[in-house]
Protein backbone atom coordinates (compact mmCIF):
# COMPACT_ATOMS: atom_id res chain seq x y z
CA UNK A 1 0.00 0.00 0.00
CA UNK A 2 1.65 2.65 -1.31
CA UNK A 3 0.26 6.60 -0.53
CA UNK A 4 0.07 9.23 -2.62
CA UNK A 5 2.27 12.93 -1.39
CA UNK A 6 0.62 16.03 -1.79
CA UNK A 7 0.48 19.70 -0.66
CA UNK A 8 -2.83 20.11 0.81
CA UNK A 9 -3.61 24.18 0.79
CA UNK A 10 -5.47 25.70 4.07
CA UNK A 11 -9.30 24.19 4.36
CA UNK A 12 -11.97 25.14 6.66
CA UNK A 13 -14.40 22.87 8.21
CA UNK A 14 -17.69 22.56 9.55
CA UNK A 15 -19.18 19.93 11.88
CA UNK A 16 -19.42 18.31 14.96
CA UNK A 17 -16.86 16.96 17.46
CA UNK A 18 -15.92 14.77 20.30
CA UNK A 19 -13.28 14.37 22.98
CA UNK A 20 -11.63 10.42 22.78
CA UNK A 21 -8.43 8.65 23.66
CA UNK A 22 -6.48 6.45 22.01
CA UNK A 23 -5.93 5.03 26.16
CA UNK A 24 -7.25 1.07 26.28
CA UNK A 25 -8.40 1.31 22.33
CA UNK A 26 -11.67 3.83 23.93
CA UNK A 27 -10.92 5.40 20.27
CA UNK A 28 -11.41 2.68 18.38
CA UNK A 29 -15.15 2.56 19.94
CA UNK A 30 -16.01 6.11 20.20
CA UNK A 31 -15.61 7.08 16.72
CA UNK A 32 -17.45 4.88 14.63
CA UNK A 33 -20.59 5.42 17.23
CA UNK A 34 -20.07 8.88 16.99
CA UNK A 35 -20.40 8.29 12.70
CA UNK A 36 -22.94 5.80 13.22
CA UNK A 37 -25.32 8.94 15.30
CA UNK A 38 -23.82 11.55 12.56
CA UNK A 39 -25.48 9.24 9.92
CA UNK A 40 -28.32 8.09 11.73
CA UNK A 41 -29.36 11.94 12.43
CA UNK A 42 -28.63 12.88 8.81
CA UNK A 43 -26.45 15.53 10.55
CA UNK A 44 -24.57 16.12 7.02
CA UNK A 45 -27.60 18.10 5.97
CA UNK A 46 -27.81 20.46 9.08
CA UNK A 47 -23.74 21.72 7.40
CA UNK A 48 -24.45 24.68 5.79
CA UNK A 49 -23.00 25.44 2.41
CA UNK A 50 -20.24 22.47 2.02
CA UNK A 51 -18.14 23.42 -0.52
CA UNK A 52 -18.65 19.33 -1.79
CA UNK A 53 -22.18 18.26 -0.57
CA UNK A 54 -20.96 14.64 -1.06
CA UNK A 55 -17.69 14.33 0.92
CA UNK A 56 -17.33 14.25 4.87
CA UNK A 57 -14.35 14.42 6.55
CA UNK A 58 -13.10 12.69 10.23
CA UNK A 59 -10.46 14.45 11.58
CA UNK A 60 -8.59 13.45 14.39
CA UNK A 61 -6.68 16.96 15.74
CA UNK A 62 -5.68 19.05 19.39
CA UNK A 63 -3.60 15.89 20.42
CA UNK A 64 -2.32 15.51 23.90
CA UNK A 65 0.48 13.34 23.71
CA UNK A 66 0.35 13.09 27.95
CA UNK A 67 -2.65 11.57 28.09
CA UNK A 68 -3.74 10.05 24.45
CA UNK A 69 -6.50 12.51 24.07
CA UNK A 70 -7.32 14.41 21.25
CA UNK A 71 -10.54 16.09 19.77
CA UNK A 72 -12.49 13.65 16.77
CA UNK A 73 -14.46 15.87 14.41
CA UNK A 74 -16.82 15.20 11.69
CA UNK A 75 -17.40 17.67 8.86
CA UNK A 76 -17.62 18.72 5.75
CA UNK A 77 -15.26 21.17 3.91
CA UNK A 78 -16.66 24.85 4.20
CA UNK A 79 -15.90 28.60 2.26
CA UNK A 80 -14.45 31.04 5.50
CA UNK A 81 -17.48 31.34 8.01
CA UNK A 82 -18.18 33.32 11.26
CA UNK A 83 -21.29 31.92 11.24
CA UNK A 84 -21.35 28.69 13.22
CA UNK A 85 -24.56 26.88 13.76
CA UNK A 86 -25.01 26.27 17.63
CA UNK A 87 -23.61 22.88 18.70
CA UNK A 88 -21.51 22.63 15.71
CA UNK A 89 -17.60 23.53 15.99
CA UNK A 90 -15.30 25.38 13.04
CA UNK A 91 -11.75 24.99 12.40
CA UNK A 92 -9.51 26.40 9.99
CA UNK A 93 -6.53 23.54 8.91
CA UNK A 94 -3.18 25.01 7.58
CA UNK A 95 -1.65 24.16 4.55
CA UNK A 96 0.61 20.85 4.65
CA UNK A 97 1.82 18.11 2.77
CA UNK A 98 0.03 14.90 3.58
CA UNK A 99 0.56 11.19 2.86
CA UNK A 100 -2.60 10.10 1.56
CA UNK A 101 -3.49 6.25 1.54
CA UNK A 102 -6.99 4.54 0.15
CA UNK A 103 -8.18 1.67 2.30
CA UNK A 104 -8.58 -2.08 0.49
CA UNK A 105 -12.29 -2.77 -1.08
CA UNK A 106 -14.64 -3.68 1.80
CA UNK A 107 -18.47 -4.29 2.29
CA UNK A 108 -20.59 -2.60 4.86
CA UNK A 109 -19.47 -5.50 7.17
CA UNK A 110 -15.64 -5.21 7.27
CA UNK A 111 -15.53 -1.44 6.20
CA UNK A 112 -14.85 -0.19 9.82
CA UNK A 113 -11.97 -3.28 10.32
CA UNK A 114 -10.39 -2.26 6.90
CA UNK A 115 -10.12 1.49 7.88
CA UNK A 116 -8.70 0.78 11.44
CA UNK A 117 -6.61 -1.96 9.77
CA UNK A 118 -4.68 0.90 7.23
CA UNK A 119 -4.77 2.94 10.16
CA UNK A 120 -2.43 0.33 11.73
CA UNK A 121 -0.42 -0.12 8.62
CA UNK A 122 0.28 3.57 8.29
CA UNK A 123 1.63 4.01 12.20
CA UNK A 124 3.25 0.60 12.64
CA UNK A 125 4.72 -0.45 8.96
CA UNK A 126 4.75 2.63 6.62
CA UNK A 127 5.71 5.64 8.74
CA UNK A 128 8.94 4.23 10.40
CA UNK A 129 10.41 3.15 7.17
CA UNK A 130 9.08 6.15 4.85
CA UNK A 131 11.68 8.78 5.54
CA UNK A 132 9.02 10.66 6.78
CA UNK A 133 7.66 11.69 10.17
CA UNK A 134 4.50 12.58 11.68
CA UNK A 135 4.41 16.48 11.29
CA UNK A 136 2.34 16.91 14.26
CA UNK A 137 -0.72 18.32 12.28
CA UNK A 138 -4.41 16.60 11.88
CA UNK A 139 -4.84 13.41 10.97
CA UNK A 140 -8.00 13.45 8.02
CA UNK A 141 -9.96 10.53 6.80
CA UNK A 142 -12.16 11.58 3.27
CA UNK A 143 -15.25 9.80 2.50
CA UNK A 144 -16.71 10.10 -0.87
CA UNK A 145 -18.97 8.15 -3.03
CA UNK A 146 -16.64 5.23 -2.88
CA UNK A 147 -18.05 4.82 0.52
CA UNK A 148 -21.53 4.27 -1.01
CA UNK A 149 -23.36 1.04 -1.43
CA UNK A 150 -23.19 -2.35 0.28
CA UNK A 151 -19.77 -3.32 -1.21
CA UNK A 152 -16.19 -2.33 -2.72
CA UNK A 153 -16.38 0.88 0.02
CA UNK A 154 -13.62 2.87 -0.12
CA UNK A 155 -12.25 5.89 1.40
CA UNK A 156 -8.84 7.65 1.77
CA UNK A 157 -6.41 8.46 4.84
CA UNK A 158 -4.59 11.92 5.28
CA UNK A 159 -1.76 11.72 7.71
CA UNK A 160 0.28 15.34 7.80
CA UNK A 161 4.40 14.61 7.19
CA UNK A 162 7.53 16.26 6.86
CA UNK A 163 10.88 14.94 5.66
CA UNK A 164 12.68 12.96 8.78
CA UNK A 165 15.96 15.63 9.34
Amino acid sequence: MEPKIIEKPTFHVLGYGIQTTTQNGQNSTDIPRFWQEFLQNNLRNDIPNPISPNVELGICTDFNLQDGGFTYLIGMEVISTELVPEGMIYRTFPAGQYAVFTTPPATNNTFVQSIQETWGFIFQSWLPSSGYEHSGGAEMELYDERCWGNENKQMDIYVPIKKVD
